[in-house]
């Protein structure tokens, strides 16, 4: 997984935007506000999902590696979150991730991060209002982050709520 450093992303202008928009909607009574709080520590992108005892992983990452979290996006199948799109912040780091995830063999897909969990059913103009807000903030955040580390997560669930840390994974040549 790829950690989401969330104290970064709440003192990024565009997200504090972002949020504050959604606290004023119609919307704002189906966001999970305190899943923020309990998932803050946990927030990550999912750079190789279902890896098992005696996955081919290193020990260490020779690469640096930036990621850059961009503005939300809600998609068609689980509708209950609004993700962050996750990306290499360079060509370096998206090399090293695709080799990481050819290694484990996972497939490569977009890397999303789960942000706002919804607690039901947004429909008519609500679902609107939602789409607008997503919209209009979609293209104002960009937030560069240097990873020091990738997780390997031991998890009961999708928002690894209930998810153990089985190691951590350095990435990066320590300073001289």
């Amino acid at each position: 997984m790829i950690p989401i450093d969330s104290g970064r992303l709440a003192a990024d202008g565009g997200i504090t935007a972002f949020l504050d928009d959604l606290r004023r909607s119609d919307v704002a009574s189906r966001v999970w506000w305190p899943g923020l709080a309990l998932r803050a520590d946990r927030m990550h992108a999912t750079l190789a999902g279902g890896l098992g005892e005696g996955s081919d992983l290193p020990a260490q990452l020779a690469q640096n590696i930036e990621v850059m979290v961009r503005g939300p996006w809600i998609g068609r199948f689980n509708t209950g979150r609004i993700y962050l799109p996750v990306q290499a912040a360079d060509m370096a780091s998206a090399t090293a991730l695709a080799r990481l995830r050819t290694r484990t063999g996972a497939d490569h897909c977009p890397l999303l991060a789960g942000y706002v969990q919804l607690t039901g059913d947004v429909a008519g103009d609500s679902y609107r209002q939602l789409r607008d807000i997503v919209t209009a903030h979609r293209s104002r955040i960009a937030v560069r982050l240097p990873l020091s580390e990738l997780w390997l997560m031991d998890t009961m669930d999708d928002l690894v709520l209930r998810s153990r840390l089985a190691a951590r994974i350095p990435c990066g040549r320590a300073p001289r």
